[in-house]
């Protein structure tokens, strides 16, 4: 055979050692400066790497001497940088072992022949090849493992029926990947498979999946209560989004990386996953629902550009979960009982907290917020951590006389004053409380455009809501503290009005004697030309849509 040398026959060593006699035997060959290890059975050929002198394309042939090439071993080309661009692996492999091809950083597109039998994937095996863009996975594949395509350079990954699993990691960090296709045999994908994919434009599911589906681009569960991953290149133009209705839980690394400005999460929502929110360095604000129960760990690390974040009652778990983060205020709402572990840690623009009588204890929970000034602790908290307060050097603690502040203060050499001394006895003053109502701008739209609407408010009162009216002040749509309502293709300019209503169906009155409700208008490009367009595209079911929100 052409280029076909065998660099060790078939070799026979005797091993004399103390207690018995071992046989070793190896068949060893290179072939186009490919090396190969023939398997102890005699089936077929394993790849175990190349020759120090191989460089270009590896194109691995059907067979050798008349045997398949059946696999490639575990780590066979691993940090080989010379091989590429393309990989090409023939029909007759069944196994591609862990890190086979791990940080081949030479090789841009990978084939597997078509008509193969079921292929095994192994764990990283090309994890690392960061120019790679183009794969061809097999025909027949029944999982895509852990860090599989880590830290690569795809665009597009079509996985094929068949696949019933994707590992953890299994994309994470793919920053160029667009479009995701999956198959209908898909029934579960691994944490933060598709981690920080900030290119990403949207998933697309098989008719049939009995598992996932997508939302605007974005992955759901199928029954639309698990929020696996948002479509980060899918962006609308101010930077807003409002997770979707009956969503209870936002998984791990759900919009890591994204370029959102504000997020609104609905009622019903009880958890938001590690990293959720992670590295989303325009993220100003944060609508969090009263049904929110736990906030993961480094949710909101890096989110530089937070201002006022509010915690509400029903929150007890958020160690970690605004970890170096640019957070200027907290709130605590009344109902909060503990601050938990780093949940402000290294907040180096943190410089306003409102901890409420509810409260027991604080956990080292703002150790490194350089900026943090006076705080209030009041005297319903009797425990707090030895490095609560650590390197806040502006901090001085206001509090109680008798209470466990005052104590840990001056334990602590941290400037402390009593609340209300010396200061001369007025009468009380009514606060001014006020309902915050976030809803959209006004804005345009062609003809036939399909519109969403969404809003939500702070500070209900008890009993309270908000509604949707239109021009005759009728309730097209009622919410509790979030609306999101589709309004269907809009033909004529329109004015919306968003307002909060007690229970007797009155307007809220704030305490400075404003009505709580605001007014948007949506005006839509009729021409006779856009009307053309609008009549084509319905036509293909290609009318655009667009949400307006906060």
């Amino acid at each position: 055979m052409k280029n076909f040398k065998k660099f060790g026959a078939l070799v026979f060593s005797l091993l004399i050692i103390a207690s018995g006699i071992f046989v070793f035997n190896a068949f060893a060959v290179e072939y186009d400066g490919i090396l190969y290890n023939l398997k102890s059975d005699s089936s077929g050929y394993v790849v175990t790497g190349v020759s120090n002198t191989f460089g270009g394309s590896l194109i691995i042939p059907e067979e050798i001497d008349g045997k398949p090439v059946i696999e490639i071993r575990q780590s066979a080309f691993k940090n080989y940088s010379e091989i590429g661009p393309e990989v090409k692996i023939p029909s007759g492999v069944k196994t591609v072992g862990n890190s086979a091809f791990q940080n081949c950083v030479g090789v841009k597109s990978v084939e597997f022949a078509s008509g193969a039998d079921t292929v095994k994937l192994g764990e990283s095996a090309f994890s690392d090849c960061t120019d790679l863009s183009d794969i061809t996975l097999p025909d027949k594949l029944s999982a895509i493992p852990e860090e599989c395509f880590k830290n690569c350079s795809l665009v597009i990954v079509n996985i094929p029926e068949g696949v019933a699993s994707v590992g953890d990691r299994a994309f994470i960090r793919n920053n160029t990947l667009e479009e995701v296709y999956l198959p209908s045999t898909l029934a579960s994908i691994g944490e933060d498979a598709f981690f920080g994919c900030r290119s990403l434009t949207g998933f697309y599911v098989a008719q049939g999946n009995p598992s996932f589906i997508q939302s605007g681009g974005s992955l759901l569960s199928k029954d639309g209560k698990s929020f696996i991953q948002h479509a980060l290149g899918n962006i609308p133009d101010n930077g807003a989004y409002s997770v979707p209705d009956g969503v209870t839980e936002i998984l791990s690394g759900a919009f890591a990386f994204g370029a959102l400005k504000s997020v609104i999460i609905p009622e019903g929502t009880q958890s938001i996953g590690k990293a959720a929110f992670s590295n989303c360095t325009k993220l100003e604000s944060v609508v969090f629902p009263s049904s929110l129960k736990n906030i993961g760990e480094n949710a909101f690390l890096n989110c530089s550009a937070l201002g006022t974040v509010t915690i509400p009652a029903g929150v007890t778990d958020f160690t970690a979960a605004f970890y170096a983060s640019g957070v200027k205020e907290v709130i605590f709402e009344d109902g909060v009982t503990a601050v938990s572990d780093d949940a402000f840690t290294n907040c180096k623009s943190l410089s306003k907290v409102t901890i409420p009588g509810s409260v027991t204890q604080i956990g080292s929970a703002f150790s490194g917020c350089s900026s943090l000034g006076e705080v209030y602790i009041p005297a319903s908290v009797t425990q707090i951590a030895h490095d609560a307060f650590s390197n806040c050097a502006s901090l001085k603690i206001k509090a109680d006389e008798g209470s466990y502040a005052v104590e840990y203060a001056a334990a602590h050499n941290i400037p402390y004053e009593l609340a209300n001394q010396d200061e001369p006895e007025t009468p009380d003053e009514p606060a001014v409380t006020a309902v915050v109502l976030k809803i959209p701008g006004s804005g345009t739209v062609d003809y036939r455009t399909k519109v969403t609407v969404r809003a939500s408010a702070q500070n209900l009162p008890d009993g309270a809501r908000i509604v949707l009216c239109d021009e005759n002040g009728n309730i097209i749509k009622n919410g509790s503290a979030y609306i999101n309502h589709d309004l269907g293709e809009m033909t004529q300019t329109r004015t919306f009005t968003v307002k909060a209503v007690s229970s007797d169906g009155s307007t809220v009155e704030n305490s400075d004697g404003t009505s709580a409700q605001g007014s948007f208008t949506i005006t839509v490009n009729s021409g006779f030309f856009k009307r053309i367009i609008a009549w084509f595209r319905a036509l293909f079911n290609a009318l655009p849509e667009k949400v307006f929100a906060p």
